[in-house]
């Protein structure tokens, strides 16, 4: 699966930023901490109320202990002291509670008195028979009653704690992962202000880069700005050249794909961007056609001043995401942005032709050489004296850098100044290479040697290029007046 989008058939998907179970409906209910809550207790195995566990301890004890008894004096060791009931009894209360600790005391009781009453004696009243006979049962029920008490309270202390602990152990759940989520959506965030400082920083580079006084360098330029602005993966530039698009620059074109190199007058799209200055998208049905196979947005690059139609901007292949009404409008933006940066640089050089002085390259102009040539070689005629040019090329233009070739021409220019006569000059001389031209009036072709081996010493101690390398340079002399000595008869 791609989240690009293209002209050719696919598929496409988003993310978002923020899960999708982040926000939804969560309900966690905490009671409030009171001391007297009741608890749930656990369904436990009962027989009339009283847990079985609690009645098969006690049936135990009690048939071991009749038994015993029965061969011991049988008077349900009455005389010991103290009585072995008290065992099953506070066993019970502080293990169970007070219900089956009172159970065990009746039980006790009923197992103490019946058959086995207390004799009454002459001496004794009814109260002293009745403090006898009850003493014991007495002291089983308030055990039973106080232990199991104190049995129940710390077992709803307990069970409240283990509430507590639970709802702690819940609340810390739904707490780590509310964290987790918030952490997910703090990173993406991080990710995406990331990615949109990195887009600005981009952005700012790429103008700057584009802001350049060479239409070529605008050009080369404009994949970097495009990029930066639209994140598209393919997208390509042509420029108007004999009622035709050409493409200049195809980014990240691959061999099957069916987009057209030249684009002519003939065609739907040339017509609807060059000479209707339209902008295309494929949001809309009836651009869609226009565009085909083309791509998803195209739109003319304009001289502003003029409405004269530059080139075509065109976008192939870039996210699904980004193709909306706001991508477009910024698309329109780009098309403006390139198109008056691209007249300024064209501006600039027609300009430069018609200047004395090429700045950049600190030189005389090509332009103003033809004059020049043109004037010292009528001038020479006339006064007598030869003149000569002194062509410079550099031969290793691939290993330098634009900065290397501008070093190249200044250090040129300081050389002509630095090393040779006054009324020698330096000029910028384009003809498909990097060249520059040296005129020598009142040289002969046959001295411009001692020129050339003083140019080359200059140069090779000033030039560099790119990882410290040295240009290369290739000389040509040229004669443009020869002058012939009057033969006196």
């Amino acid at each position: 699966m791609s989240n690009s989008f293209s002209n050719k058939p696919g598929s496409a998907q988003s993310s978002s930023v923020f899960p999708a179970d982040f926000g939804a409906n969560r309900k966690v209910h905490f009671q409030s901490n009171q001391a007297e809550e009741e608890l749930p207790q656990k369904d436990l195995p009962r027989i009339f109320g009283f847990r079985t566990s609690a009645v098969i301890e006690i049936a135990i004890f009690f048939v071991l202990a009749l038994i015993i008894d029965f061969f011991w004096h049988g008077n349900r060791f009455a005389d010991v002291n103290p009585h072995p009931f008290f065992i099953i009894v506070v066993m019970i209360a502080t293990q169970y509670g007070s219900s089956e600790g009172l159970l065990a005391a009746t039980i006790a009781t009923l197992a103490f008195l019946i058959g086995n009453l207390p004799a009454k004696t002459l001496d004794m009243t009814d109260y002293d028979f009745l403090l006898a006979m009850t003493k014991l049962p007495i002291l089983w029920f308030v055990s039973a009653l106080l232990l199991g008490e104190l049995r129940l309270r710390q077992i709803r202390e307990r069970d409240l704690l283990r509430e507590f602990y639970e709802k702690a152990k819940e609340r810390e759940e739904f707490i780590s992962q509310s964290f987790r989520q918030l952490e997910k959506v703090k990173n993406n965030l991080e990710v995406q202000m990331a990615s949109q400082m990195k887009s600005g920083l981009s952005l700012y580079t790429a103008a700057n880069k584009l802001e350049k006084l060479e239409p070529r360098d605008v050009v080369m330029a404009v994949g970097e700005f495009v990029q930066a602005l639209m994140h598209a993966e393919k997208f390509s530039l042509y420029l108007l050249n004999n009622n035709k698009l050409e493409v200049v620059i195809s980014q990240n074109w691959e061999d099957d794909d069916l987009y057209q190199p030249v684009i002519n007058n003939t065609n739907p799209l040339f017509e609807a961007v060059v000479s209707k200055r339209e902008f295309l998208t494929v949001i809309n049905d009836d651009q869609r056609d226009i565009l085909g196979h083309e791509g998803l947005i195209a739109g003319p690059v304009l001289n502003k001043d003029t409405g004269e139609v530059i080139g075509m901007l065109k976008v192939e292949k870039c996210h699904f995401l980004d193709i909306n009404l706001t991508t477009v409008e910024t698309f329109r933006m780009l098309c403006e942005w390139v198109g008056a940066t691209y007249t300024n640089a064209r501006r600039y050089q027609d300009a430069k032709k018609e200047s004395l002085i090429n700045p950049s390259l600190q030189l005389l102009s090509q332009s103003f050489l033809r004059r020049q040539s043109d004037f010292l070689s009528a001038l020479g005629k006339r006064a007598g004296f030869d003149v000569s040019m002194v062509l410079v090329r550099v031969e290793n233009v691939d290993e330098l850098d634009r900065e290397g070739q501008q070093q190249a021409a200044v250090a040129l220019g300081e050389a002509v100044r630095s090393n040779l006569r006054a009324v020698d000059q330096a000029f910028e001389y384009n003809d498909n290479h990097w060249n520059y031209a040296v005129l020598l009036p009142y040289t002969p072709a046959q001295n411009a040697h001692v020129v050339v081996d003083k140019i080359q010493k200059a140069l090779g101690k000033k030039a560099t290029g790119r990882k410290g390398s040295k240009p290369r340079f290739a000389h040509e002399v040229r004669s443009l007046y020869r002058h012939a000595p009057r033969q006196v008869a």
